[in-house]
């Protein structure tokens, strides 16, 4: 086969149409050129398009929404300092529960997510998480003091 530079993208190249104007072209069948035509759609001018678009229309401020790098198994809620000392001094020091800071968080995350204008409840909590009672019950009530 004869290779013939169009300057298309191969997978434009591979189009039927466009092999059959080029297949015409190379073998000099140019008595049938005017029969090979690569299909368009047809199309008519709007001269007046209020007809076509509300009045409302108000262009966007952006149009790309691009969203931040979130992958799901990582908690939203970041841990802070304050929270680092209540971690080691009263969960791992005091009561000696492990828990490590990404758990934490995630109790955290939970607990945030599932609160509207009013906390979850303590009974909701334990409920939601998949954490020992005793570790749901220090954290909530940190949690719920810090909220407030």
């Amino acid at each position: 086969t004869q290779f013939l530079l169009t300057g298309m993208e191969k997978e434009e190249e591979e189009e039927k149409h466009l092999q059959e104007i080029l297949t015409a072209q190379i073998l000099g069948l140019q008595k049938h050129h005017e029969d090979l035509t690569i299909p368009t759609p047809e199309f008519h001018a709007v001269e007046d398009h209020s007809e076509l678009y509300r009045s409302s229309f108000r262009k966007p401020g952006q149009y790309i929404h691009a969203q931040p790098f979130f992958h799901e198994d990582y908690p939203a809620y970041d841990i802070d300092e304050e929270d680092a000392r209540f971690l080691n001094d009263e969960i791992r020091g005091r009561w000696k529960l492990h828990l490590s800071e990404t758990a934490f968080e995630d109790v955290i995350t939970q607990l945030e997510l599932n609160s509207g204008s009013t906390a979850v409840s303590l009974e909701e909590a334990k409920m939601l998480l998949k954490e020992d009672d005793d570790i749901i019950l220090l954290v909530y009530e940190y949690w719920l003091t810090k909220k407030l």
